[in-house]
């Protein structure tokens, strides 16, 4: 488990290097596994989508349902996957 999470990290580190003009924005889904395991690979790929020119936002989604998938639960991955996209469904991305 990573000391702090890609969402702690994220509140409390983004707005240092978030881009002035941005070319876009976009919307990264932080899944279980990445905001406690692979913290790193998180915020080096919001480090590149910055450097980049992108304005990466973070949404407070459900789980993702990896897990449910893994064990063979795909009643339960699929009400999860129906859930975040109902989140995500009504998401504006502006410019």
């Amino acid at each position: 488990l990573s000391k702090s999470s890609l969402t702690n990290w994220y509140k409390t580190h983004y707005y240092d290097i978030k881009p002035l003009n941005p070319i876009k924005s976009i919307v990264l889904f932080n899944d279980e596994f990445t905001n406690r395991l692979d913290t790193t690979l998180g915020i080096k790929a919001i480090q590149l989508l910055t450097r980049l020119g992108y304005h990466v936002r973070m949404m407070d989604n459900l789980e993702s349902g990896r897990a449910a998938l893994s064990k063979g639960d795909l009643k339960h991955a699929r009400a999860v996957a129906e859930q975040n996209i109902q989140l995500f469904h009504n998401i504006t991305v502006r410019r």
